[in-house]
């Protein structure tokens, strides 16, 4: 029974993160492109669609981890056998704007948008 409810919470808490993000998202929706930009700063890239409307898109990463596991023991003055890992943290948000310059949609990519 004590699994069952911390599956149930765990779910809560999930869908609770997903759902902030969506609705805060969702919050740029009907904004001009003129509070986009004051709030966000200038675009990364902007493209205009062959329908007229236009895709602002904002770029941020390039900070990272890098983990390089200890050398086996006796081999300290060696060569280390094991692989840097290196993980990097992106997010890529594009807003879709219609031919008014207003907020109709938006999109995120990357391992670091929450």
């Amino acid at each position: 029974m004590n699994k069952i409810i911390i599956i149930f919470l765990s779910l809560i808490l999930l869908t609770s993160c997903f759902t902030s993000l969506s609705q805060k998202m969702d919050g740029w929706k009907r904004k001009s492109e003129t509070e986009i930009v004051k709030s966000w700063g200038v675009p990364t890239r902007t493209y205009t669609l062959p329908d007229g409307s236009k895709a602002l898109e904002y770029f941020y990463g390039g900070g990272g981890e890098i983990y390089q596991p200890p050398p086996l023991p006796g081999y300290e003055n060696q060569r280390n056998p094991w692989p840097t890992r290196v993980t990097t943290y992106s997010c890529k948000v594009t807003f879709f704007l219609n031919n008014y310059g207003f907020v109709t949609d938006w999109r995120t990519e990357g391992n670091n948008c929450a």
